[in-house]
């Protein structure tokens, strides 16, 4: 939305909008990884999606900059939306792990907590 700004009010308005479902896809990838990694992990986990972020952050703004003045603006937004499609579908699939049968048991270890987790019939969960 931010080429789509005719002025200070709607380019700030569009940031903010930007700037809150950033933080809340961050902390949902955030809270995978800590949920999925060893506690012994969980710091070097943390530290490797900083990373990554602040890589990606310092590089596609150049890369999507060059797309537009060599191809379009067109292209760069679409360019752009096809990655934070890709990447929320990919999320999404890897996040959601291997589906439980109903009846059948699982063992959750957090935090040094061990919950038993059983599938539902309607495919939901609950703790046991």
């Amino acid at each position: 939305s931010l080429p789509l700004c005719r002025s200070r009010a709607s380019f700030w308005a569009s940031m903010a909008v930007w700037d809150v479902a950033e933080s809340a896809y961050t902390a949902a990838v955030s809270a995978l990884a800590a949920e999925v990694t060893p506690a012994s992990w969980r710091g070097s986990a943390n530290s490797l999606l900083n990373q990554v972020q602040d890589v990606t952050f310092g590089t596609m703004p150049l890369a999507l900059g060059l797309l537009a003045a060599r191809v379009g603006q067109g292209a760069a937004l679409l360019s752009a939306a096809a990655l934070m499609l890709g990447s929320s579908l990919a999320f999404w699939r890897f996040s959601r792990g291997d589906a439980m049968e109903p009846g059948s048991e699982m063992v959750r270890e957090s935090s040094g907590e061990r919950r038993h987790i059983r599938a539902t019939a309607d495919g939901g969960s609950g703790g046991v």
